[in-house]
């Protein structure tokens, strides 16, 4: 709660959640919950806070500080920029992501498990699915679905009844699930960007990769590490390098060498 005060101070107003994960982030796990978070609240500052009313359950309490000027929130709310505040918590949401693949060989096995199983931060689920204007719940969607929808048959699918009536249903799913490998592609994207390179995602990964595999051009793969889409073409030759001195040392010691593919 000494933590809290001063922020208390320094902003407008926190909701409960902010400030239930604050406290268990600091006590390293998920061990309280927001009505504890407001009675502890109540119970220390006692006279020296308030808390907003909420029209709606799935919406946090807002507590504020009697100590400050009701001119002064209003003027503190007023300079608020809510574009940078939500990029920041992007921002701030993407550092914590891990997509697994530290020590990996990176071959595609191992890629598509990260594409697959690297969960997006809430912050970018509401973003991307607000920005795409497509269901939060599509880009939640599980791998045998993305497995359907990237299927090669797929494009073969008759997307007309038997009347030959355009099937809407079917244009608007597929419609979901392609902007939900779109904001999977973004949120890869944003997070090699901040990362300025240094840490990498399947994407660009194997960009990198396929490319070499099609023409081993160094200037495409290095125009696309410019435009942030690829590793750099050292990483490539690099993790292929690695992959090589494991196979041939799998070999020389009477091993079956474990197969790789990009």
């Amino acid at each position: 709660m000494e933590i809290i005060g001063p922020k208390l101070k320094e902003r407008y107003g926190f909701t409960l959640t902010e400030i239930r994960e604050l406290i268990n982030e600091l006590a390293g796990g998920n061990i309280i919950r927001n009505n504890k978070v407001k009675l502890r609240l109540q119970r220390y500052y006692e006279n020296e806070i308030s808390f907003s009313s909420s029209n709606s359950k799935n919406e946090s309490l807002m507590v504020f500080s009697l100590k400050l000027d009701i001119n002064e929130i209003i003027e503190r709310m007023r300079k608020v920029d809510n574009i940078k505040t939500a990029a920041k918590e992007i921002r701030e949401a993407l550092q914590k992501v891990d997509f697994g693949l530290t020590n990996k060989f990176f071959d595609s096995d191992e890629l598509n498990t990260s594409w697959m199983t690297t969960e997006m931060p809430d912050e970018m689920l509401t973003f991307l699915s607000t920005l795409l204007n497509i269901n939060k719940g599509f880009l939640l969607s599980n791998s045998v679905n993305e497995e359907a929808y990237s299927d090669p048959d797929q494009s073969k699918m008759d997307t007309k009844d038997d009347d030959d009536e355009y099937d809407i249903e079917n244009i608007a799913t597929c419609h979901d699930k392609k902007m939900s490998v779109s904001a999977k592609v973004i949120f890869q994207i944003l997070y090699y960007s901040i990362h300025s390179g240094l840490k990498q995602t399947p994407l660009h990964l194997m960009v990198g990769h396929t490319i070499y595999d099609k023409c081993k051009s160094r200037e495409l793969i290095t125009c696309m590490d410019r435009a942030l889409i690829s590793v750099s073409y050292n990483e490539v030759l690099r993790k292929r390098q690695q992959l090589a001195a494991y196979v041939i040392h799998a070999s020389g010691n009477g091993n079956n060498a474990k197969p790789f593919s990009y």
